[in-house]
C-alpha cells in the first residue's frame, strides 16, 4: 500500500487517499507517518465514505464533523469521534458488481452475511472492528442477494467471507435451502463449537464443498491463552465428523 500509495500522489498531484480496514484502523498514526495517506476510515466505511465524498466533491460540511476518520492538519494527525456501528445489515445495498470484470475472477461471488465474531481470540482483528458486537443480515436478505448473483450475473459459485458463517443453525438452513435449490456451490468459514453434524449433512446437501475452522493450535494451553475458547478435544471430533459428513 505505501508504494501504491506514492505513486499515486506522484502521478495524480491533488489526488485524495482514502485508506479503510482493520490494519488502517489499528495502526492509524504508523499509516499516517509511513506513507502519504490522507483520511483513514475507522471500522465500517458505508456512511463515512459518502460523507467524505459529499465533502470533497460538493463541498458539504466540515470534515471535523465526519465521524469515524483520521486525518492531517499540518504536522498534526486529527482522530474525530467514533462512529456508531450500523445496527441494520440489511439496509446496505448490494455491492454493485456491474462494472467488475468478473471473468478474471475464480470465485467472483463472495458475499457477507454477517460482521464480527462470537469469539473473543486474543489475536483476532474481528471483534475490535465490530466492536464486539455479532450482526447478522436475515436470512432472507442474504438468499435475495444469492438469487441476485445467480440470476443477474450466472454465477453457480459462492464463497462467504463471515468470520463465523453457521452461528444460528436456523439461519443457516435457511440459507441452504436457497442455495440448493439454485444448484451453487459454496465454502464458508466458522469455529468448531458452532457446527454439528445435522447441520454439517444440511450443508454438504446444499452443495458446501469446503469449510475452513480457525483452529489456530493442537495445544490446550496455547488455545486458553489465546482465548480460543475450546479444546482439542473439540476439535478432534468435529474435524473427524467433517471428513465423514
Amino acid at each position: 500500500f505505501k508504494y501504491l500509495c506514492i505513486r499515486l500522489k506522484e502521478e495524480f498531484e491533488d489526488i485524495v487517499v482514502i485508506y479503510g480496514g482493520c490494519h488502517a484502523t489499528f495502526t492509524i498514526r504508523d499509516t499516517m507517518l509511513e506513507t502519504p495517506t490522507d483520511i483513514i476510515i475507522k471500522q465500517e466505511g458505508e456512511e463515512t465514505i459518502v460523507e467524505l465524498l459529499q465533502h470533497y466533491i460538493y463541498n458539504v460540511g466540515e470534515k471535523s464533523c465526519i465521524k469515524g476518520i483520521a486525518y492531517r492538519e499540518g504536522d498534526r494527525i486529527i482522530e474525530t469521534d467514533t462512529r456508531p456501528l450500523l445496527k441494520n445489515l440489511d439496509a446496505l445495498p448490494f455491492p454493485d458488481r456491474s462494472s467488475v470484470a468478473i471473468e478474471k475472477y475464480k470465485i467472483p461471488g463472495t458475499v457477507l452475511a454477517s460482521r464480527g465474531c462470537v469469539g473473543k481470540c486474543l489475536f483476532c482483528a474481528a471483534e475490535a472492528m465490530s466492536g464486539g458486537k455479532y450482526r447478522v443480515r436475515s436470512a432472507q436478505n442474504v438468499c435475495e442477494e444469492i438469487a441476485y448473483l445467480n440470476e443477474r450475473f450466472g454465477m453457480n459459485e459462492i464463497s462467504f467471507l463471515d468470520n463465523t458463517f453457521t452461528v444460528y443453525k436456523e439461519r443457516t438452513e435457511k440459507i441452504c435451502e436457497e442455495l440448493s435449490k439454485r444448484h451453487i456451490k459454496w465454502d464458508c468459514e466458522s469455529r468448531v463449537d458452532y457446527v454439528d453434524m445435522d447441520l454439517l449433512k444440511t450443508m454438504k446437501l446444499s452443495g458446501c464443498t469446503g469449510i475452513q475452522y480457525g483452529i489456530e493450535s493442537g495445544d490446550d494451553r496455547v488455545l486458553k491463552d489465546i482465548r480460543k475458547a475450546i479444546t482439542v478435544e473439540q476439535i478432534r471430533k468435529l474435524v473427524r465428523e467433517t471428513i465423514e459428513c
